[in-house]
């Protein structure tokens, strides 16, 4: 919750009145949460991101494995319908996802989420059957070449 007071200043110009807002937060400090992704093995390279902030934000962004800062949401640059996101083509491996946000009031919060993105055993059985198949055709080719020619 916070707390709002304001006053209109319509002495300096009364064409168009400026209204001044000052505010504070009060109770529990900022908090950001990840609900995606989350401490877990992923089959798929692309996981999504999805955060929650329990205060208005002024920028919001991410780090993925310790490496630049990318943005999701700066207040300056509009108004996006969501900050969430998903983060494509993930390399195989163990991941460190850290999500930092301040609130218009300038406190931070960030937090840290370690997850796995693995290769499927779907694709690795489908790639098997590929290369089963493959060699039981060359084998039956080979079988019948050779029991063709005996026949002529």
């Amino acid at each position: 919750m916070w707390a709002f007071s304001g006053a209109m200043d319509y002495l300096q110009n009364a064409k168009n009145p400026v209204m001044t807002l000052n505010y504070e937060w009060s109770g529990t400090p900022m908090k950001v949460d990840i609900l995606s992704p989350s401490s877990q093995i992923y089959a798929e390279s692309n996981v999504s991101l999805i955060f929650l902030v329990n205060r208005p934000i002024d920028w919001a962004g991410y780090s993925l494995d310790s490496e630049k800062n990318v943005t999701l949401w700066d207040s300056h640059n509009g108004n996006p319908e969501s900050a969430n996101t998903t983060l494509a083509a993930l390399p195989y491996g163990t991941h460190s996802l850290t999500i930092y946000a301040n609130d218009t009031c300038g406190d931070i919060d960030n937090k840290t989420v370690n997850f796995t993105v693995k290769k499927s055993q779907t694709e690795f059985v489908i790639v098997i059957s590929v290369a089963v198949i493959f060699i039981i055709a060359i084998i039956s080719r080979l079988f019948y070449k050779r029991y063709h020619k005996k026949i002529t």
